[in-house]
C-alpha cells in the first residue's frame, strides 16, 4: 500500500470556512485601525468646527468596517446592504454624540471604562438595525453581535489605559495595539459567514 506522500497535507489545508473567517477579521481589523485613525485627524482639524467629534469619530469607525464588509462580499449580501449601512451609521453616530451622553465619572476609574464601553455597545446596536431588517431571520443576532463586538473591543483597548494594567510588559502593550479589532472582527466574521452561505449566497436580494 503506498504511503501519502505528505500525511500532513489535509491537516494543513484550511478549509473554506478557515478562510473567509480570516479574510474578514484581518479585513474587519484594518477597517477598524483605518477609521480610527481617519476619525481621529478630522475630528481634531480647525478647519471643521462644526463637526461634533464623537459624530465623526464614530462614523468614521462605521463607516470603514462597512466599507471592507461591501469589498469582501458584496456578491453575497443584500444589494441594498451599504446604502442601509450608511443610514444606520449616520443615525448611530448623531444618538452617540448627541442622546448618549458621556461618562459622569473620569478616569481612571472603573465607571468611566464601563460607561465608556456601553456607548459602544449602543453605537453598534443602532448602526446596523437597518441591515437586520434587510437579514429578516439573520437580523436578531447580527445587530446582537455587533453591538456586543463593539462593546467587548472597546473593552480590550481599555486595557492599555486602565491603571491596574498601567505596568503590562512593552509587548503586551504592541500586542494589544495591533489587535485593535480581533474581538469584533471574530465576532462578526463568524456570523457573516453563515449570511453570505445562507438564503444570499447564490443572489443578492
Amino acid at each position: 500500500m503506498i504511503q501519502d506522500k505528505y500525511p500532513t497535507e489535509k491537516f494543513m489545508k484550511l478549509s473554506e470556512k478557515q478562510i473567509f473567517v480570516i479574510k474578514a477579521t484581518l479585513g474587519i481589523m484594518f477597517a477598524v485601525n483605518t477609521g480610527n485613525n481617519i476619525g481621529y485627524v478630522i475630528a481634531n482639524l480647525s478647519i471643521v468646527p462644526f463637526i461634533f467629534p464623537l459624530f465623526i469619530r464614530s462614523f468614521s469607525y462605521l463607516v470603514c468596517v462597512l466599507i471592507i464588509q461591501w469589498m469582501l462580499f458584496s456578491g453575497h449580501l443584500p444589494k441594498r446592504w451599504f446604502i442601509y449601512g450608511i443610514i444606520g451609521s449616520l443615525v448611530s453616530a448623531f444618538v452617540i454624540e448627541q442622546l448618549v451622553p458621556l461618562s459622569p465619572y473620569n478616569p481612571p476609574s472603573f465607571q468611566y471604562y464601563v460607561v465608556d464601553a456601553l456607548r459602544y455597545f449602543v453605537m453598534g446596536l443602532i448602526a446596523v438595525i437597518p441591515q437586520g431588517y434587510l437579514l429578516r431571520k439573520y437580523g436578531y443576532v447580527w445587530i446582537l453581535l455587533n453591538g456586543l463586538g463593539w462593546g467587548l473591543n472597546q473593552v480590550y483597548q481599555s486595557l492599555l489605559i486602565y491603571p491596574a494594567f498601567s505596568t503590562i510588559p512593552f509587548y503586551m502593550v504592541i500586542l494589544i495595539t495591533i489587535t485593535n479589532g480581533l474581538l469584533l472582527g471574530l465576532m462578526l466574521s463568524w456570523y457573516l459567514y453563515k449570511i453570505v452561505n445562507g438564503e444570499f449566497k447564490q443572489s443578492k436580494e
